[in-house]
């Protein structure tokens, strides 16, 4: 935009300021021989400029873009001129006005301007998973400015001519499509239309997950990296803070198929470990996300079982019904696990029951279900399916509908966002997302039982 000097500006402010505060105070009308004029001016459309100076005669004031200045002007005829109007902008009308200044009469000029943007339009368009909220535009020459995802920003005000538009890309999951780099030629009183597409992929958001490599519990990154063997034990799971891993140590006879043993309690960062000798026998544990109690199975009864961590209590959760592997509702209320016991189909199924055993529900009908995983969001739940052909992983509602194979593996175990799946196959642990898609090899090796730090 066109802008007076800064002296020269703040002269012309002055000199209508007084003019105005002269013309609105004054009890007495113009000296004799002499009248007003009432010069309005109206500015409309985009990137419209501040004001404008205003010649009568040989004097220049300041007038805004929506202003008014009444001046006194001897009797006779006069001009009147609307200077420094800004290039994206256009004077309906002439310039100069001529007018006829009568005694003691006011005359009116009005000024009319039409102003257009002058820039770019930019669009970033974004696909994919996890795409960050806003982005990072450079303008060249020198301005950095940022753009919400899916959203335009209009750069207006730029000077007619070249101007290069860069897309920054700070977010490692994400890639241009296309170009990453234009040079626009800006026209006067035109906005040229630029359309940056980015495409994101999901980022993991996940703790180190833990798992049994043959007996010893192994720690690595969600990306299978970083192995880090902790201690001897199976079955391990995370407490909710992400502090401690409840686990199972146990020594099983394999003529009379009895364990010994307890549950165990083991602090991943100092290597500490706290034998729960109240949990006899204990395996399959899960911790409360209450932080509580720990729910597991007798591995002697295959009997449900709830200890209190408090008191070092160990109750029955349900009677006359018998298995393994609970899960917990994130709202700690109710358990899914692999299920038999009297009415029961042979085999196994997928129950769900309340924390004190009530509303015993059977949500599945297969050969053999077993390993059910309870989403952290709370709408799905995973389990394994055995019985004709490999093994599945399959997926349901919490109450048993919609229920679809996602993936051939056993022991499913969800990623704290519910988004991805880690499961187990005979030659080492996989991920997947929640729909089975985009499968791929985390580890080498018999390894079983993963879970995730939430």
């Amino acid at each position: 935009m066109i802008e007076l000097p800064a002296l020269k500006k703040r002269s012309l402010i002055l000199c209508t300021l007084m003019t105005v505060i002269a013309s609105g105070c004054s009890d007495h009308p113009a000296a004799p021989g002499s009248g007003y004029v009432r010069i309005t001016v109206a500015t409309t459309g985009g990137d419209r400029d501040d004001g404008y100076e205003v010649k009568t005669d040989s004097i220049s004031r300041f007038v805004g873009r929506a202003g008014t200045l009444v001046l006194p002007l001897p009797v006779g005829t006069h001009s009147v001129e609307l200077r420094d109007i800004a290039a994206n902008c256009v004077l309906d009308g002439p310039a100069v006005r001529s007018l006829e200044v009568a005694a003691d009469a006011e005359v009116e000029v009005s000024f009319t301007v039409e102003c257009a943007e002058t820039g770019v339009r930019v669009e970033i368009r974004a696909t994919g998973q996890d795409a960050p909220p806003r982005f990072e535009l450079i303008v060249f020459p020198g301005s950095v400015l940022t753009v919400d995802a899916n959203s335009t920003r209009s750069i207006t005000r730029l000077v007619p001519g070249s101007v290069q538009l860069r897309l920054n890309l700070r977010a490692h999951n994400c890639s241009v499509i296309g170009d990453s780099i234009f040079a626009v030629d800006v026209v006067n009183r035109e906005v040229r239309e630029v359309l940056f597409q980015v495409g994101c992929t999901y980022i993991p958001r996940t703790g180190p997950i833990v798992f049994a490599d043959n007996e010893t519990l192994t720690l690595m990154s969600a990306d299978g990296s970083g192995q880090r063997r902790l201690s001897r034990g199976i079955h391990p799971s995370w407490s909710r803070d992400g502090t401690k891993i409840a686990y199972a140590d146990l020594n099983c006879d394999d003529t009379t198929e009895l364990c010994s043993g307890s549950l165990a309690i083991l602090d991943p960062l100092t290597g500490e470990v706290a034998h729960h000798a109240a949990a006899i026998a204990g395996w399959y544990p899960v911790w409360s996300p209450l932080e509580d109690a720990v729910a597991y199975t007798g591995a002697n009864t295959s009997e449900f079982l709830l200890y209190d961590i408090a008191n070092s209590t160990v109750t029955k959760i349900i009677d006359n019904v018998y298995g393994r592997h609970p899960s917990w509702s994130p709202d700690a209320k109710h358990l899914v696990a692999a299920c038999w016991g009297p009415g029961m189909k042979p085999g196994a199924v997928i129950c769900r029951f309340n924390r004190d055993g009530a509303d015993l529900r059977v949500l599945t009908s297969g050969i053999y279900d077993v390993d059910p995983a309870w989403s952290p969001d709370g709408t799905r739940i995973a389990f394994t399916r055995e019985g004709d052909g490999p093994s599945a992983i399959m997926g349901m509602n919490p109450d048993g509908t919609d229920l679809v194979k996602l993936a051939e593996g056993r022991r499913p175990a969800w990623a704290p966002d519910s988004r991805q799946i880690v499961f187990e196959r005979d030659s080492g642990l996989f991920l997947m997302n929640a729909d089975g898609t985009e499968i791929r090899k985390l580890t080498d090796g018999f390894h079983r039982a993963p879970a995730w730090r939430r």
